[in-house]
């Protein structure tokens, strides 16, 4: 618990140092949320009318799939690197926040992203499965029983019950999917090393530290999508205005989805000490240093 906090407590506090840029990120993406949502919306009522088959599946996957990866991958590039610039405020440097890209970073987030839907997908359709095999035995059993209305809406009530579960499951498994990958790109961002080279520092020094850093992330992470999943849940509740949505569920859903992981993987990146040598490279050190240490 002292780690969860601390990892929230690192990353509020890059996300504050840099609060006019992410202020301006959160309108820009909502902005580019909403305008995509518009697109997609447009794309699928108006566009498909009278197109093959092999169109209207094509249509379908750019508008599902490519089009929110890509606004996604877009706004987290931006975000890592204002989270950069706000580490360093943090570390006590007068930086100005000056956005310079790189591609060794956009082609690790990339390729962290591609791993980590392939990932998520696998889950989500395990647990999919799960979910419709629970939910036709229990339809299947009251239908053949002949149960009362109250027997009925018992059953309908369990299955509402693991269909809350599963979706909690399927958060866990994007949770998952995101933290196995999710560091990568900022050590690429923050120590100016290839993807390759990141897999190793995290796989051989981020998870030798006060246990993995990123399973530590993946609880933060947990924790932040079940926050956003209950906020968007308790304002459908409460009224079903587009414009209360509009002010309050997106910047809610980009501030707790993108912009403060993005700080607390910052913050991580940056705290991790640096990896103790193994015990192989100081037998070496010292055999080409026959001179020093104890003489005897």
């Amino acid at each position: 618990m002292r780690l969860f906090l601390a990892d929230i407590h690192g990353g509020l506090a890059i996300t504050r140092a840099a609060l006019v840029a992410v202020t301006v990120f959160v309108i820009f993406g909502t902005g580019v949320e909403l305008a995509v949502e518009a697109l997609s919306s447009g794309i699928l009522s108006d566009g498909l009318g009278g197109l093959p088959f092999g169109e209207i599946w094509l249509n379908f996957v750019v508008v599902s799939w490519v089009m929110p990866l890509l606004t996604t991958f877009l706004l987290v590039l931006f975000m890592i690197e204002i989270a950069a610039v706000g580490g360093d405020r943090v570390a006590g440097k007068a930086t100005r926040m000056h956005l310079v890209f790189r591609g060794r970073v956009a082609w690790a987030l990339f390729v962290a992203c591609v791993f980590s839907l392939l990932i998520v997908l696998l889950l989500t359709w395990l647990i999919s499965a799960f979910q419709g095999v629970i939910a036709t035995s229990l339809l299947g059993d009251a239908v053949r029983q002949g149960g009362g209305k109250g027997e009925m809406a018992g059953r309908l009530s369990t299955i509402q019950t693991v269909g809350a579960i599963n979706q909690l499951l399927a958060l866990i498994a994007v949770a998952f999917g995101v933290s196995r990958y999710a560091l990568i790109p900022l050590i690429v961002r923050h120590s100016d090393v290839s993807f390759g080279e990141a897999w190793t520092i995290q796989t051989h020094g981020f998870d030798n530290y006060y246990g993995s850093v990123r399973n530590r992330f993946f609880r933060v992470f947990l924790a932040l999508l079940v926050l956003d999943s209950l906020f968007a849940q308790a304002v459908s509740q409460v009224t079903s205005s587009d414009l209360i949505r509009t002010l309050f569920v997106y910047p809610a859903g980009i501030l707790l989805v993108t912009v403060v992981p993005t700080g607390i993987l910052t913050h991580m990146v940056r705290s991790q000490p640096a990896p103790f040598r193994d015990t192989d490279e100081v037998s070496s050190i010292d055999a080409e240093n026959p001179g020093e240490g104890n003489p005897e």
